[in-house]
């Protein structure tokens, strides 16, 4: 078979971790001799390859939302633009079609056709766009992966949900919210999983207590680490060795090491190297409810992960079984200080966050599941 993945890829707008998804998701298609075509406007190099990922992803608008509204048609503010829409003669064939985010494709038309507005609340009628290469076929099964925003609730009617195939969605929690709002059997669990290899590096021996380990000039991460510093580590938490790992630390993550004592490691081998040699990893966010990447990262390296019950609302594991959720700062030192101080339940608490983890993050059978319904 052959797959189209629409990936309106922005680091500003999309996050890594649809990256990854979507890199997983290729490897094991292939893998499974599928073929897939990546888009997005990262590998549109030329003009025509330009108006080629705006053909396709505009197609796919005017599939799933054919009828539905008479709303503003969309006014390119180059007309040349509507001119190659126009005169586009791609006659590719797909069986399916995927889109990711559909938050980020609205951006990503904002962006790239200057439209200048204060809302994205716009869509497109049918006549606002040429026929093209899919024109009125229905051939075409369509798939929207990711996660929702709340503005995108009212979009949602029954009558454009039927138009997709399936919706995958990669948090526990918006598993959960959306069954209210779509169709049952519309809603897949994306498996969402990690590139570590476990067997490779389960022998390097443990030499660092906590681990923080993410991009470090990325906004969330540095919170994270500051708040670790600020509120968690003056309780009591100051006779353990701590590690911050990450790329490209800023001058604050810097000073923050430096004034606390903490390790910083800028450039390591791999992820799961560095948390192997870790006993326990951290991730302290109360803002970010999403799937967390470094949480399941350390699942798949069989360590236990603390964390705040915000990070582990996308994940949905169970306290003190696969993950351990603390309730505030000091509750969270608290934990960590079981952990360490208790090597039996540590270890048992990791085993079964890596079980977890290859139950319900694991790609192989979360592609088997999607060739299901191509």
């Amino acid at each position: 078979m052959k797959f189209l993945f629409i990936l309106p890829r922005k680091r500003d707008i999309v996050p890594k971790g649809y990256e990854i998804i979507c890199d997983n998701y290729k490897k094991e298609l292939i893998r499974l001799r599928h073929t897939v075509k990546i888009i997005s406007p990262d590998n549109a190099k030329d003009d025509r390859n330009r108006f080629y990922f705006f053909d396709k992803l505009l197609d796919f608008f005017k599939y799933i939302f054919r009828g539905c509204f008479s709303i503003d048609v969309l006014r390119f503010s180059n007309s040349s633009f509507e001119i190659y829409i126009q005169k586009l003669k791609i006659k590719e064939n797909f069986d399916a079609i995927v889109l990711f985010q559909l938050r980020s494709a609205l951006f990503e038309i904002k962006r790239l056709t200057n439209k200048k507005r204060t809302s994205l609340t716009f869509l497109f009628s049918v006549d606002a766009i040429p026929g093209n290469a899919l024109s009125d076929s229905n051939d075409y099964k369509y798939f929207l992966f990711g996660i929702f925003e709340k503005w995108s609730q009212r979009f949602f009617e029954k009558r454009i949900i039927n138009n997709l195939n399936s919706i995958h969605l990669i948090s526990h929690n918006d598993v959960i919210k959306y069954k209210k709002v779509f169709p049952q059997n519309k809603i897949q669990k994306l498996g969402y999983s990690s590139n570590i290899n476990y067997d490779e590096l389960k022998a390097e021996k443990e030499i660092y207590d906590i681990l923080f380990v993410g991009n470090l000039s990325y906004l969330p991460n540095i919170k994270m680490v500051k708040h670790f510093a600020e509120k968690i580590f003056p309780n009591h938490l100051n006779n353990y060795s701590i590690v911050i790992a990450g790329a490209n630390p800023t001058r604050l993550i810097k000073n923050i090491c430096s004034q606390y004592n903490f390790k910083l490691i800028a450039n390591f081998p791999s992820t799961c190297k560095i948390i192997m040699q870790s006993k326990v990893v951290m991730c302290p966010s109360h803002d970010l409810s999403g799937i967390q990447t470094k949480i399941l990262d350390a699942m798949k390296c069989s360590k236990p992960v603390v964390c705040y019950e915000q990070s582990n609302l996308g994940i949905g594991a169970e306290s003190w079984r696969h993950i351990v959720v603390s309730s505030d700062e000091l509750n969270f030192a608290e934990n960590i200080e079981i952990l360490l101080s208790n090597p039996i339940l540590s270890k048992k608490v990791g085993q079964s966050g890596y079980k977890f983890g290859e139950t319900h993050f694991n790609t192989s059978k979360s592609v088997k599941d999607f060739l299901k319904l191509c």
